[in-house]
């Protein structure tokens, strides 16, 4: 997996791209690859406008995964009032079931706005993305309220055992990140 991300800034407004490839090819005899190691692409954090993981085949209306991603995204961000922004997107993405070629050749676009909030724990965004090419039973547009921060337990002269958390309305839970 090859990923990187780019952002700078002119004249008030932020743009960021970020672009991420990846392969898989078994090693070893065993041409299998099991589900939780294969790519998956859609959702808040790949191509918004898609519901998690809803980019690729499908059986039964669930996410097979594949054996190679390609996943692109630009945005143009702008400071509104104070600690309030907001945000234009493009994304665009897809998975290969062979691990043979990157699949460039059908990609899922989807395209939005969102709104960005500096709070004093993380930062907060809330997204609509629209897929442009919506597949069938999936809604016309997704939001996602996706929550990043950093919650200090103690201001003694003990070491940082800071909490650092993510939550992602996608994934229906909060983690918690070492």
């Amino acid at each position: 997996l090859v990923q990187g991300q780019i952002a700078g800034g002119l004249a008030g407004l932020l743009a960021a791209v970020r672009l991420r490839l990846g392969v898989i090819d078994p090693i070893a005899g065993d041409e299998a690859v099991p589900l939780f190691e294969r790519f998956y692409a859609g959702g808040a954090n790949s191509v918004r406008g898609y519901a998690r993981r809803h980019i690729g085949t499908l059986v039964d209306g669930d996410p097979l995964g594949g054996r190679s991603l390609v996943e692109m995204s630009a945005e143009l961000r702008r400071t509104i009032v104070g600690d309030l922004g907001g945000a234009i997107f493009v994304d665009a993405g897809q998975v290969g079931l062979h691990g043979d070629a990157l699949p460039f050749d059908d990609l899922q676009v989807g395209t939005g706005v969102g709104l960005r909030y500096r709070s004093p724990v993380g930062p907060i965004r809330v997204d609509l993305g629209i897929p442009l090419d919506r597949p069938a039973g999936d809604a016309p547009a997704v939001a996602r309220l996706r929550a990043a921060g950093a919650i200090p337990f103690a201001r003694t002269n003990m070491p940082d055992l800071g909490l650092r958390w993510h939550t992602d309305s996608s994934l229906h839970g909060v983690t918690r990140n070492p």
